[in-house]
This record gives C-alpha cells, sequence and structure tokens, in this order.
C-alpha cells in the first residue's frame, strides 16, 4: 500500500485509557501528522494481554475521547461570570 504524499507522519504510540471504572486499559493510538485517527487494544509483549483489563480490546469510550478532544466546540478557555450578582435564583 502506497503512501499519501502529504502524510509526514504514521506512528502508533502506547498509551493508557482511563475512561471507565473497570480500571486501566492497555491501548495503543495511531497518529497521523500530529492527529489521533485510530485505536487499538495493545496486547504486544510477553504475558501482556493477560495483565490488561481490555485483553487487547478497546472499548467505545475511549473512541469519545477523540471525538472530545476535536471537537470544534469544546471549551477551550476558563468561563467567566457575565452577571457581577451572585446567589441562589440569580442568573
Amino acid at each position: 500500500m502506497e503512501e499519501h504524499p502529504s502524510v509526514r507522519e504514521d506512528i502508533w504510540i502506547p498509551t493508557l485509557c482511563y475512561n471507565c471504572n473497570m480500571g486501566i486499559c492497555l491501548i495503543r493510538a495511531r497518529r497521523v501528522n500530529g492527529v489521533v485517527v485510530n485505536l487499538e487494544g495493545n496486547a504486544e509483549g510477553e504475558k501482556l494481554e493477560s495483565l490488561s483489563r481490555n485483553k487487547g480490546g478497546v472499548c467505545p469510550k475511549a473512541y469519545g475521547v477523540i471525538q472530545k478532544l476535536y471537537n470544534p466546540h469544546r471549551i477551550k478557555a476558563p468561563m467567566k461570570r457575565t452577571n457581577p450578582e451572585k446567589g441562589r435564583g440569580i442568573d
């Protein structure tokens, strides 16, 4: 398979997923030109699959984090209160 000429970087990065209450899952993230485009379960290494909770798979919550990261409407700065009055029932 031939790479597109604009692809300067295409690497897999081992990382962890902390998104559910099952514990830490071992995953790999594929980064193309600085943008995460895919996730896989990371079961490489001796007996690593038996030690990880996800057994080499990825749940949908990890994919949701990618969507949250690159959402153009996400909050990128601290929010400021516009009403100088504070208290219950005051908008």
